[in-house]
């Protein structure tokens, strides 16, 4: 009953829109579907496969609703990243799942692109593909994989569509035929390459990894993503090896969402939106979040490429003030990876602050959420952390420190590699530890032993510099040591989760993790200097409080800094992003933190008792960013008021007639202890 209705209701739409039936209409729709200067959208899914619970080819629990959810953002085609059915080995039940998959899936109004999967040639070759799929373009195929392997080009974007899978099973793709195509892309502004089968499982499928001619081919050309499935997961990643290609594994239409070990957060079924706006390239993944069953929710966003630089600064943050592991990082670069405590770990007195994590060595806090990939940093690298220890054990990867991996694999796959590590050998020498294609080792020792002991609380601190090829270690501010030098970078990692005081999980049974107390963890995806890392160890670190409100210009308007709050240095500038456009705002201060209306937003700097302090009035640009730099070496309020040690807050306020109500508005605060 429930495929004839959506035979029905397939018909009907294809009555209405009518979907291209030869290669011909498929490249005159699509030569048709962005103008100049507009943006271009575009659908990615795969594995649309029935998961075993419906009894078809397709997952009809899924389709056509998720047709419909793609609809309402107005894409300009669809990938589908193969997998399309179950497959039989019998051609003909092959053939029927195929013409039951384009029932379902006609609801969808945009154009639809496909490439095979194994399971689609369980019992179809390439014949049968073509004739079931005729409006797949065949023109520009290579031999043997006509309507499997082919490109279109849709304005100033290419899209490459190559197999990873023949009718003999999986194989290397055709490397010859996409270098070509790849030589003639270069007047493209944006190249985008789907497939079946991952690059992240290095050792478990054909695509060679992040070394392989592949996957080299893509960074070498700045292909900017590379879209697949197979395994039915939402798992993204800057694999590096190179460049700043992204893969995004999306194989989440509807397939079997069982693969051990089970990471709930990314084997959900959903699709990824791609918009193109010039040299702009954003992704966002939308999923069935609040359970209604539409898959309508944009559950994680981040950005593909963009002409200005990418923006560095403080990825994650721990300071456990809260009681409890959340990430304190500002967005945008924050993106919320909060902590769950594991075994007897607990929240007692801090070591930079009032509060701090306490572990007995059989503990340890476990970061993972959607959006973790973000901290698999394997390019320039810089993290701090207070510590304190009972004691020290005698194995040389116990005392974990700081973790990001996993050890949950089928086999040492790319995707499970260490992006970072850092240990405290029992006799005081730092340990750093990664791992690049299949999990190969590269592994650095301090060069000279830290002076610590039981009882004392110190800052460690590790640096990795992607340009000079160096590791740097400090201990409460200071280096340790030489810098160590390194000849590879870590690859892929973005099955990884964060670990704090412990290896993962998995490891942890043959190791001894940290015994004693952890505060103020902070990572960032920049290398700091020698004097931003003293200042992590001073605590002379700056922190995002209160909240921000929508503006004209977007959601919110975000405060932050450049430099370090050294009234000596005299370097350090406050900043502000995604306030209204054009428009005047002043950067204000004081000793008192507060959070009541005001405007449209909040004031969350209030007088105490030593009043509130104006800067001078700044513009912003057409972005709505802003910056104004605090000269300590002026004879003036700012060098009168503000002493080494004293804490204060700074908010930016600026007016916004565009928005109607109050017409002005505010960032949110910024909290900031100077140091010497």
């Amino acid at each position: 009953m429930l495929l004839l209705f959506i035979a029905a209701y397939a018909a009907d739409e294809a009555t209405r829109f009518p979907h291209p039936r030869s290669e011909e209409e498929t490249l005159q729709r699509l030569s048709e579907s962005v103008m100049v200067g507009e943006t271009l959208r575009f659908v990615v899914v795969g594995d649309t496969q029935d998961d075993g619970s419906t009894g078809g080819g397709i997952n009809d629990n899924i389709w056509p609703q998720m047709a419909d959810d793609m609809n309402a953002l107005d894409p300009a085609f669809a990938l589908f990243c193969g997998d399309l059915v179950a497959g039989s080995t019998s051609s003909a039940v092959t053939i029927a799942e195929w013409s039951q998959w384009e029932t379902a899936t006609s609801a969808l109004l945009a154009t639809r692109l496909m490439t095979p999967g194994n399971h689609d040639f369980y019992g179809g070759t390439f014949t049968s593909w073509r004739n079931a799929f005729p409006w797949l373009p065949t023109s520009n195929s290579p031999a043997g994989e006509v309507g499997g392997s082919y490109y279109v080009d849709v304005g100033g974007t290419r899209i490459i569509s190559i197999c990873t899978d023949f009718e003999s099973g999986g194989n290397v793709p055709n490397q010859a035929w996409l270098d070509s195509v790849l030589a003639s892309s270069g007047s493209f502004e944006h190249v985008f390459i789907f497939s079946h089968r991952p690059i992240q499982f290095s050792t478990a499928e054909w695509t060679g990894g992040s070394g392989g001619p592949f996957w080299q081919s893509m960074v070498q050309n700045d292909v900017r993503g590379y879209f697949s499935g197979h395994w039915h997961r939402y798992q993204p990643d800057q694999i590096g090896a190179g460049g700043d290609t992204w893969e995004v594994l999306i194989g989440t239409g509807g397939g079997w969402q069982g693969f051990e070990p089970t990471r709930p957060y990314q084997q959900v079924p959903g699709f990824f939106l791609v918009e193109v706006n010039g040299t702009e390239v954003q992704g966002t993944f939308y999923g069935d979040g609040d359970g209604d069953g539409s898959y309508d929710d944009a559950l994680d966003t981040f950005v593909i490429s963009q002409a200005a630089p990418m923006p560095s600064g403080l990825v994650a943050e721990y300071n456990f003030e809260g009681g409890d592991a959340a990430d304190m990082a500002p967005a945008p670069l924050g993106r919320g990876i909060d902590g769950d405590l594991g075994g007897n770990a607990s929240i007692g007195p801090g070591l930079d602050g009032a509060l701090g994590l306490h572990l007995d060595g059989n503990d340890y806090v476990e970061c993972g959420a959607l959006a973790d990939y973000c901290l698999s940093l394997n390019n320039d690298l810089s993290f701090g952390l207070f510590a304190e220890f009972d004691s020290l054990a005698t194995g040389y990867w116990d005392n974990t420190l700081l973790s990001y991996g996993t050890a949950d694999y089928y086999a040492e796959d790319e995707e499970t590699n260490y992006s970072y590590w850092l240990n405290l050998q029992s006799d005081g020498r730092l340990v750093s530890f990664w791992e690049y294609e299949d999990g190969s080792n590269v592994t650095l020792e301090s060069t000279v032993v830290a002076p610590v002991s039981a009882g004392e609380s110190h800052h460690y601190a590790l640096t990795r510099d992607a340009a000079a090829m160096q590791v740097r270690f400090y201990v409460d501010g200071v280096q340790l040591g030489a810098p160590v030098s390194f000849d590879r970078l870590p690859t892929s990692g973005a099955r990884g989760m964060l670990y704090i005081g412990a290896a993962p999980v998995d490891e942890q049974v043959s190791l001894v993790e940290w015994d004693g107390v952890i505060d103020s963890v902070r990572i960032y995806n920049q290398t700091l200097s020698a004097a931003e890392v003293s200042a992590l160890a001073s605590s002379c670190v700056p922190r995002v409080y209160c909240s921000t409100s929508p503006n004209s210009n977007g959601s919110g308007a975000h405060i932050g800094s450049e430099g370090t709050p050294s009234l000596g240095a005299n370097a350090f500038s406050l900043t502000v992003s995604a306030a209204s456009a054009s428009k005047p705002g002043i950067f204000y201060y004081g000793s008192n933190q507060i959070q009541i209306p005001f405007g449209d937003g909040h004031r969350c700097v209030g007088a105490g008792s030593t009043g509130v302090f104006r800067l001078p009035v700044v513009f912003t640009d057409s972005a709505g960013d802003a910056q104004q730099g605090l000269d300590f070496s002026v004879p003036g309020a700012l060098a009168d008021n503000i002493q080494a040690g004293e804490l204060w807050n700074f908010q930016f306020w600026f007016r916004d007639p565009m928005a109607g109500g109050a017409t002005f508005n505010l960032s949110d605060a910024l909290e900031i202890t100077f140091c010497n």
